[in-house]
């Protein structure tokens, strides 16, 4: 029950962003826990739906809050300048 509890998974990502390899996957495109999860830690975006990946204003503000998210953002934002 807490692994669905949405408060109780901010709580957990912020702490440590890789639990969502643990959480069930409708975690995975809530913008909220994502980038909670990504302040945690970039490598956090490996678990991320595939279309947060491709949202440019989502992995803009992953980016904005940890760096090394720009190594999980789809090719094309590698040119972009507000990504580098």
């Amino acid at each position: 029950e807490l692994q669905e509890d949405r408060e109780v998974v901010l709580c957990a990502v912020k702490e440590d962003g890789c639990v969502l390899e643990f959480l069930d996957d409708s975690f995975t495109c809530d913008v909220e826990v994502m980038l909670a999860a990504v302040s945690n830690t970039a490598e956090a975006l490996v678990y991320a739906d595939d279309k947060l990946l491709s949202d440019r204003d989502f992995m803009l503000q992953a980016v904005q809050r940890r760096g090394g998210a720009l190594q999980f953002a789809h090719q094309e934002y590698s040119h972009d300048r507000e990504f580098v």
